[in-house]
């Protein structure tokens, strides 16, 4: 694989991209930085920062340690996602859908997968009966956040 990314975690929640593209100036190269936010914008801690060559990318991993917000950074290779999964042990086969309809039941959920084969589910509810996720798997389930 010809990636030419590093990973950078433990950034603050109030990180930028121009504060990512701060770590690396001086390092030719770098073609873009992204910071990977939750659904109201703020950074979930961690960031991606790609490069035009894997030279540059080895000089970027030299900068871990840099101190960006108060907050000591770890800058790592990016690795294809499913590396991850496979590292956290998490099965890729199984789904997370949350955000639910306060009208979603067991038998919605059924049909709607239904088309995927059998599968197996689980709908957790919040303390007041709202649905608020699903996980839909074949071997294990995960915990609903």
């Amino acid at each position: 694989e010809d990636k030419k990314s590093v990973f950078v975690q433990n950034i603050g929640p109030d990180a930028t991209e121009d504060d990512v593209r701060g770590i690396f100036i001086g390092i030719g190269g770098l073609t873009a930085a992204r910071v990977v936010r939750d659904k109201h914008g703020t950074s979930k801690g961690f960031a991606y920062a790609d490069f035009a060559s894997h030279e540059d990318v080895d000089k970027a991993l030299q900068r871990d340690g840099t101190v960006v917000q108060g907050r000591k950074v770890e800058v790592s290779k990016s690795r294809p996602l499913h590396a991850h999964h496979q590292q956290a042990g998490i099965d890729a086969k199984t789904l997370y859908v949350s955000g639910l309809a306060p009208t979603v039941t067991r038998e919605t959920v059924r049909e709607l997968f239904s088309q995927s084969g059998q599968v197996r589910f689980k709908l957790r509810r919040q303390r007041h009966g709202r649905p608020r996720c699903v996980t839909v798997g074949a071997n294990r389930w995960r915990m609903c956040a």
